[in-house]
């Protein structure tokens, strides 16, 4: 996720998203505790397309694992950074994150 070439990292994003939508509660907490940060980081990328497959990417990463496997430091970034990016100029944008956002939520009403 840290390429230099952007179609890379969106292709990274887009296969991850897929990978994650076939594994439903397949991922460990270390396994959370690893990907988090850099899925999350593809949300401030300069390329559109980047920004818009980690939206999808982190819609279906979110439902890879348990929720206890969220509860903490990753849950509280991710939704942090995420509501960083509802004030984002495009509208479109500002949807897929909300998306994510209410998934993100029902993982720690708490929150």
């Amino acid at each position: 996720l840290g390429d230099d070439d952007d179609s890379t990292r969106e292709l990274i994003c887009s296969s991850l998203a897929l990978i994650f939508e076939m594994l439903p509660g397949a991922l460990g907490e270390e396994a959370v505790h690893q990907l988090y940060p850099d899925i999350v980081r593809c949300l401030d990328d300069s390329n559109e397309n980047v920004r818009f497959a980690a939206c999808r990417t982190l819609r279906h990463f979110l439902k890879t694992a348990q929720p206890e496997n969220f509860k903490g430091t990753a849950i509280n970034y991710i939704i942090e950074q995420l509501f960083v990016h509802m004030d984002d100029p495009d509208p479109d944008f500002q949807t897929a994150t909300m998306e994510v956002l209410v998934v993100a939520i029902e993982l720690d009403l708490d929150v």
